[in-house]
């Protein structure tokens, strides 16, 4: 089957010896982390020519997949700004390394086509934040019931200590006076002496 050549729209190609296509890419190899519901935006700087056609497109590499993000039909979802990719609405599914790609339509040569480094974004979902809050909240009671526990306890020993050197003492008075009617009751109570 011969195909006419007409039906294509003319593609300009230049000689390769000729190719200074002044294209330039930098997008940073950071790791952005989110929480489900907030937005990102993941930055991607390009330099180049502005009287050729360029186009600009984001991929997204999963775990278990890649596919082109669609600027066109998820616009709710995603949206650029000076090349910057903005994604609304994170949900953990959307965690990947995003790369940023540019090349020029009429231009085939090495340096036509740029692709950035990747960007990391990790997106976690909230219950995971709630979780650790209140598991942070749970340590942090927790020792500081244990810390009144170990205050009272050396308290009560303190006391117990006091109390048996104030019986000593006693003793020995009542035993140099003879007169007196018995030993002090000391008693602790609550981490407290108590005489009577």
């Amino acid at each position: 089957m011969i195909i006419p050549v007409s039906l294509f729209t003319p593609v300009i190609m230049e000689n390769k010896e000729n190719c200074h296509p002044g294209l330039s890419l930098h997008q940073p190899d950071d790791i952005i982390w989110r929480i489900g519901g907030q937005s990102a935006s993941l930055p991607c700087n390009i330099v180049y020519d502005t009287n050729r056609n360029i186009d600009f497109l984001w991929f997204v590499f999963k775990q278990d997949a890649h596919h082109s993000v669609d600027l066109m039909t998820q616009q709710h979802k995603y949206s650029l700004e000076r090349n910057s990719l903005n994604i609304n609405s994170l949900q953990a599914n959307d965690s990947g390394v995003y790369h940023c790609a540019a090349l020029f339509r009429d231009v085939v040569c090495s340096g036509a086509q740029e692709i950035g480094q990747g960007t990391t974004l990790v997106v976690r979902e909230k219950e995971i934040q709630h979780f650790l809050v209140i598991y942070h909240c749970d340590v942090t009671n927790l020792f500081a019931v244990h810390s009144l526990l170990q205050k009272n306890k050396v308290r009560v020993q303190f006391g117990a200590v006091v109390q048996e050197l104030y019986g000593k003492r006693n003793l020995r008075s009542n035993k140099k006076n003879p007169n007196h009617s018995g030993p002090a009751q000391n008693k602790v109570r609550d981490g407290h002496i108590a005489f009577s």
